[in-house]
């Protein structure tokens, strides 16, 4: 398993781990609420790729 704590702005934070083609994540303290969220989206997007981009791997992120 590979896994990388992330530190975004207002007191957040982001865990990703990848364990065999499956990627999660765990916000800490909490998922942030919605007005946050959005203020946090482009480092949480930041934060993902960089993961993702560490793995050695072809990714394709559809964001729904």
């Amino acid at each position: 398993m590979v896994q990388h704590l992330y530190q975004l702005p207002f007191g957040y934070a982001v865990e990703f781990r990848w364990n065999r083609q499956r990627l999660d994540s765990e916000w800490r303290p909490r998922i942030p609420p919605r007005d946050t969220a959005l203020k946090l989206l482009p480092d949480y997007r930041n934060a993902r790729n960089h993961f993702l981009s560490g793995l050695g791997l072809d990714v394709v992120v559809v964001e729904l």
